[in-house]
């Protein structure tokens, strides 16, 4: 059962600890090496696409975000929700802003779990002094 999704950059995730209630969906560009997560491969999703907006382009140059990425995505959850333990979900990108937050609001509709909205502090904006 999935307890709460959250979001981070790359270079967060790859300093996680290993832990037996977390699961993390990976997404990397189809250039870069798979994140070193020191994780099991059986609670990681590896995805590859890029982070842009062909805007209606017909470029063959980026690989995007498609049906079977979402499938992909709705398969790994569909077996967390199935396990009986807690599990925390972990998502990130290169940045941790954009992909993976898309896909953890996602998830977090999808499976009603908790979104960290520490995550969502200070993008775009000066974070609020009285919410660090």
């Amino acid at each position: 059962m999935i307890r709460s999704v959250d979001f981070i950059s790359r270079l967060k995730a790859e300093t996680l600890p290993a832990r037996n209630d977390l699961a993390v969906i990976s997404i990397t560009e189809p250039e870069a090496d798979p994140a070193a997560l020191a994780l099991h491969e059986d609670v990681i999703l590896r995805l590859v696409f890029h982070d842009v907006d062909p805007g209606g382009e017909t470029d063959t140059r980026w690989t995007l975000f498609d049906p079977s990425h979402a499938e992909q995505v709705l398969c790994f959850v569909r077996r967390l929700r199935a396990d009986p333990h807690d599990i925390d979900l972990m998502i990130h990108c290169r940045a941790g802003i954009s992909r993976s937050a898309a896909l953890a609001l996602f998830v977090a509709a999808d499976t009603g779990c908790d979104l960290s909205t520490k995550a969502l502090c200070g993008i775009g904006q000066q974070a609020h002094p009285d919410h660090p």
